[in-house]
């Protein structure tokens, strides 16, 4: 099993700090990534967060095309599984709020 780990620094719409875990089972099946981030505290303009309800995890194969998205409701880790073997995937998350409006890509 091969564990490979990153941490990446996202700031557009909140600020936010999501690490990637990718886990591969076998080389024949598929892979997982492990993503965690913290509660935004601020918007980028500086004002408060009050109102945040929830994530979604966008990703998809090409950066800044991102095909697959996952409602995680308010959590701040989730695996995504079945993902395709020696493939390289792109992921960003949002924030919402109570009316499910999203803030922007985390970048």
């Amino acid at each position: 099993m091969k564990l490979l780990k990153d941490t990446y620094y996202f700031f557009h719409s909140f600020l936010a700090v999501v690490t990637f875990t990718f886990l591969s089972i076998s080389p024949a099946i598929a892979a997982d990534a492990v993503l965690s981030w913290d509660i935004p505290s601020t918007y980028t303009s500086g004002s408060q967060t009050t109102d945040i309800a929830g994530f979604k995890v966008y990703y998809g194969t090409e950066s800044e095309n991102y095909t697959q998205s996952i409602d995680v409701g308010y959590t701040t880790t989730y695996q995504v599984t079945q993902l395709a073997e020696n493939s390289a995937f792109y992921f960003v998350v949002t924030a919402y709020d109570s009316l499910k409006v999203e803030l922007g890509y985390s970048s």
